[in-house]
């Protein structure tokens, strides 16, 4: 799905060794059996694989995007990859922390209130990626893209 699933959130309390309660929140989600991205070499990969990862981190933040949730924080160490053994056609991307996601469209994003909502206008993810070489999160891509990013994108 491009994100882990979400299983479920309970509470639970424990009792300790001197009497005192303690609530703990727990939030239950998939294990992804992968790593993340900032651990890896590019270098180390295929050009073809490489541009799978990027193809399906564009894809995933896009739906994301869609419904009405900016991830906010894009970055490497933010997205989990598995399958990378198997070759390009196998590899699968997870998008995850979503600490600082803004949610919601607003229908006036000009108000100061309302500026920590999504713009009102959904915005194309080709405008939203094609880089000028100064725009996060791309520019946290460069060492894996050696490709004219916005030719391909």
């Amino acid at each position: 799905t491009g994100i882990p699933n979400f299983y479920g959130s309970y509470s639970m309390d424990f009792t300790h060794p001197d009497g005192r309660h303690c609530t703990v929140r727990l939030i239950l989600i998939e294990l992804v059996d992968g790593c993340t991205m900032n651990t890896l070499d590019p270098k180390s990969l295929s050009q073809l694989v490489r541009k799978a990862i990027m193809e399906q981190i564009i894809t995933v933040e896009s739906r994301v995007y869609e419904i009405g949730v900016d991830h906010f924080n894009t970055y490497p160490r933010n997205v989990l990859i598995e399958g990378l053994e198997m070759g390009p056609s196998r590899v699968h991307i997870k998008l995850v922390d979503f600490g600082h996601a803004k949610i919601g469209r607003s229908p006036h994003p000009e108000q100061i209130p309302e500026s920590h909502y999504l713009g009102g206008t959904s915005i194309s993810p080709i405008l939203r990626w094609t880089t000028d070489g100064e725009r996060e999160p791309m520019d946290s891509y460069d060492e894996w893209v050696d490709w004219d990013w916005n030719e391909w994108i």
